[in-house]
């Protein structure tokens, strides 16, 4: 290993002006400390803060958009199984550069509950990357629910894009739960889904209970209404999609889904016969997704169902949900079961997976 020795700047290479630098194989360097700004980075180098939060009981608690944006640059540069909770909706509308959680060689593994909150005005344009979304990349482990993106949102990329997480991969499983997008999703190039751009691995195994889709999905090809490609047997129960899609197929595109109380007014497959467009803002559909999770889904002003109360959002409605579903679990079908009756397997309880081995 070589060494820079000399006064150095914060990042530990550079020269500090009017020094020299010499190298060595033994660390001699007189490094400058960090300048963090009020968004947790080093002004000079972008180096990531490490204390600028403190988590409480293993959950990085994000309550303000310098919080996200802090979260995303610490997931990726030093701890990719961190675990958070959003605390309050969160308005993106200052922030021009955000990065998305996880990358393609540090893939987001974590928790992350958003207890029912709301992303507003966040802007991703990056037409000449891959893997772009609110989470880049993620990987076997990660278990992402509650949140909505707005539709005040709007997220581009070239290739893998999704409001929610633009690339999957790995070995395992990832679970995605209570996601709603209301914004639209645009790859230049192919595979654009709201919850998935793109699983590019045949054994990372997603199961989604409880999503929605009304954005406008459009790819130059290979698009999903809910993923442009959700790899292999990827579950999904009591979802749907009723966004306009460009280029693909309007629910979903994958290999072998299992589909259990799903809707959408295009696609027509044996488990998804074509729901009505009405249906999605008459109560038809609400009722049908609300009898098998009850306490979940509410209806926006058009009628369309949506996973927050309107009249308020956040952590007392997720608490009050938590109150009526105490001691409900749900299986994998989105079928409610006791406790007793419970075999070896998973199930959902207040929009987190539940392993009974």
């Amino acid at each position: 290993m070589v060494y820079a020795n000399g006064n150095l700047d914060c990042d530990g290479i550079t020269p500090i002006a009017g020094s020299s630098v010499t190298y060595s194989n033994t660390v001699g360097g007189n490094i400058a400390p960090h300048t963090f700004t009020e968004w947790g980075l080093c002004e000079k180098c972008n180096a990531v803060n490490p204390d600028f939060l403190t988590p409480v009981e293993g959950f990085y608690q994000l309550s303000a958009d310098k919080h996200l944006f802090w979260f995303a640059h610490y997931t990726t540069k030093l701890n990719q199984s961190a675990n958070a909770q959003l605390m309050a909706d969160i308005d993106m509308a200052e922030v021009i550069d955000y990065p998305g959680i996880g990358d393609n060689n540090h893939p987001y593994s974590g928790i992350f509950e958003g207890q029912n909150h709301l992303i507003k005005n966040l802007t991703i344009d990056m037409p000449e990357e891959a893997n772009v979304g609110f989470f880049r990349d993620i990987t076997a482990g990660a278990q992402i629910s509650g949140i909505t993106i707005d539709n005040s949102c709007s997220i581009r990329g070239k290739n893998f894009v999704g409001a929610f997480i633009g690339r999957a991969s790995g070995n395992g499983e990832a679970f995605l739960s209570q996601l709603g997008n209301e914004g639209n999703v645009t790859s230049v190039a192919q595979n654009a889904g709201a919850m998935v751009g793109c699983n590019v691995s045949g054994d990372l195994k997603l199961t989604l209970i409880n999503c929605y889709n009304v954005g406008d999905i459009t790819s130059g090809w290979e698009a999903g209404g809910l993923s442009g490609w959700f790899g292999n047997d990827a579950i999904v129960t009591n979802c749907y999609n009723m966004g306009a899609v460009t280029n693909g197929e309007s629910f979903a595109r994958g290999n072998n889904i299992q589909i259990t109380n799903c809707f959408d007014p295009v696609t027509d497959w044996p488990a998804l016969p074509v729901s009505p467009i009405e249906d999605f803002t008459n109560g038809i559909i609400f009722q049908a997704l609300s009898e098998a999770a009850p306490g979940v889904w509410y209806e926006a002003a058009d009628g369309h169902p949506i996973l927050y109360n309107p009249n308020g959002t956040g952590i007392n409605e997720t608490k009050r949900q938590q109150s009526i579903a105490d001691g409900q679990y749900f299986d994998l079908q989105g079928r409610k079961v006791s406790a007793a009756s419970m075999r070896k397997g998973i199930y959902v309880k207040n929009g987190r997976k539940i392993v009974v081995k």
